[in-house]
């Protein structure tokens, strides 16, 4: 047997992450779904609320803008939206859309278009931003925050800033050799050939973030059965606010303790 092909102590990890963070999965498909049937698409939608003739001399204190990750949707962020409202309704919430077949360059530079066309009416914008959402938040932020004249405040949630374990793993099964992988190398490459979801393999296989980044103003929250992004050591960043949530990657977007650390420090 080709040494390659044996199961290291690495593989073995992602197992056990993949085993506990299913019940966190279960719930957040269970979530999402009764979210999709039952929450009108108009109430995710939230436009500034003042008159569009008072908008060059009013200026609102506060704005959220959500971000969702690969193959999400807004409705990720519902419960987050109703708790804000619920603590400080003069928030403004945004969700912001992208494309998923995009690159994660253009995908930053429209989002960063996006926020310019809002910051002239807030003193004060919050991104939150999860998965390779929050990559997106976080890399966005530090072209913004320089010589800002309003406070911006990011929040990442299982971001991938350090890579993803499962770009490394797709790239791992793509290059094994043996006839055994085959049908599953063919099954990879078919399912982003059809959901033009290369950015698996390259914007989300890279290091982002400098080892030693001090950022006071940045909030990165880690799931603790991260199948997708990979073990919470991994992905700390020496320097900044960094939590871990026992949960999945998918789970963290309904679970209390993230919606409750989140809003209880932006709303």
């Amino acid at each position: 047997m080709n040494t390659s092909d044996s199961c290291s102590p690495y593989e073995l990890s992602f197992g056990l992450r993949a085993l506990l963070g299913v019940p966190s999965e279960l719930y957040f498909f269970l979530r999402w779904s009764f979210l999709m049937l039952t929450v009108s698409k108009k109430s995710l939608v939230t436009s500034i609320l003042i008159d569009q003739q008072k908008q060059e001399r009013a200026v609102l204190k506060k704005a959220i803008i959500f971000i969702y990750g690969l193959f999400g949707n807004s409705y990720q962020f519902h419960d987050f939206k109703l708790k804000i409202m619920q603590k400080n309704p003069q928030v403004q919430c945004y969700f912001y859309h992208y494309k998923h077949g995009q690159s994660l360059k253009k995908d930053n530079e429209d989002l960063i278009q996006y926020i310019k066309e809002k910051a002239n009416y807030y003193e004060d914008i919050t991104l939150v931003g999860h998965s390779r959402g929050g990559l997106m938040a976080y890399q966005v932020f530090k072209v913004l925050s320089v010589n800002a004249t309003i406070k911006y405040t990011v929040f990442t949630l299982a971001a991938p800033l350090h890579g993803a374990d499962l770009a490394y793993h797709f790239s791992a099964i793509l290059n094994k050799q043996t006839l055994f992988w085959k049908p599953l190398q063919f099954l990879i490459q078919f399912l982003c050939w059809c959901l033009k979801t290369q950015q698996i393999q390259h914007d989300l296989s890279i290091d982002t973030v400098p080892e030693h980044t001090i950022d006071t103003q940045v909030h990165h929250l880690v799931a603790h059965y991260d199948i997708i992004v990979g073990s919470h050591k991994n992905q700390q960043i020496t320097g900044n606010s960094t939590k871990i949530i026992y949960c999945s990657h998918a789970g963290m977007l309904f679970s209390q303790k993230v919606i409750e650390t989140v809003v209880d420090q932006i709303a």
